[in-house]
């Protein structure tokens, strides 16, 4: 058995580099955002790094909070998901009922 949870590097980026796709964030396998997120972080980073290497301080700081960002949206939409389902008592599911923290 692997654990599949979410996580989000942070930060996402620094001098030089960025993280992007699973080094980046990972979703919850569920949300089926995997391959989406991967590219668009793909693209997203080597604008930053470029823009970074040409000059612009503020590209990477801005990728890190952008990753930020959409790692927390996911969380908040899969809270909202999750608490939908009431079907099942099982230590699945009350795990994922608790609030995050």
């Amino acid at each position: 058995m692997t654990a599949a949870g979410a996580s989000c590097t942070r930060p996402a980026a620094g001098p030089g580099w960025a993280a992007v796709g699973d080094a980046a964030t990972t979703t919850d396998p569920l949300a089926a955002r995997g391959i989406v997120m991967a590219l668009a972080t793909g693209m997203e980073g080597a604008r930053a790094v470029l823009a970074d290497h040409a000059g612009d301080g503020g590209a990477l700081p801005a990728y890190a909070r952008r990753i930020t960002a959409l790692h927390e949206e996911h969380l908040r939409a899969r809270a909202v998901q999750y608490g939908r389902e009431r079907r099942w008592d099982t230590p699945f599911w009350r795990r994922r009922h608790r609030p995050p923290g």
